[in-house]
């Protein structure tokens, strides 16, 4: 009978400590993803569905902390005029093709980067628009330097608006 009393405090400390590892403490958070328009774009004949970043906020957040990206998604980077802009993977999960666009739609650069990369790289020349997709992506359509993408009229209307100027 004392046996089973001894028992008792050890059952007790032994499902206190399961409960504990299982706390929603030991679980990682990530902030809400946030929700973009979208736009579609032909690159060299495929489409792409680009969520739109046109403003500080959503530019400065990207593509970041996220785990996937179909291989039909990617998102825009609309700016109010050209500039020389550099793009950097910190907080991003996944490789990344970055495709550097002048006003027209023609490709000025396109650079590889990967995962956690915060060095980066930028435009060659000033640039308005910039297009990020899954890594290999671009090489697989085909796309080059000197290239030209036609740009939505969504996309054009944009770069006038306030938020890019910012």
């Amino acid at each position: 009978m004392k046996w089973r009393l001894a028992l008792i405090p050890l059952l007790l400390l032994t499902a206190l400590g399961i409960a504990t590892c299982t706390g929603h403490a030991t679980t990682p958070t990530r902030p809400t993803i946030v929700k973009y328009d979208t736009v579609p774009l032909d690159i060299k004949g495929k489409t792409f569905t680009l969520e739109i970043a046109d403003d500080n906020a959503t530019r400065e957040f990207g593509l970041m902390r996220r785990d996937y990206l179909a291989p039909d998604r990617g998102m825009i980077f609309i700016f109010g005029e050209p500039q020389d802009l550099n793009f950097w993977m910190k907080n991003c999960y996944i490789d990344l093709d970055i495709i550097w666009l002048d006003p027209k739609g023609k490709v000025l650069h396109i650079a590889t980067l990967y995962a956690g990369d915060e060095v980066g790289d930028h435009s060659q020349e000033p640039a308005q628009y910039v297009v990020e997709i899954n890594a290999g992506a671009a090489r697989l359509a085909g796309l080059k330097v000197g290239d030209t993408l036609q740009l939505p009229r969504t996309v054009i209307a944009r770069s006038f608006s306030p938020g890019a100027k910012e």
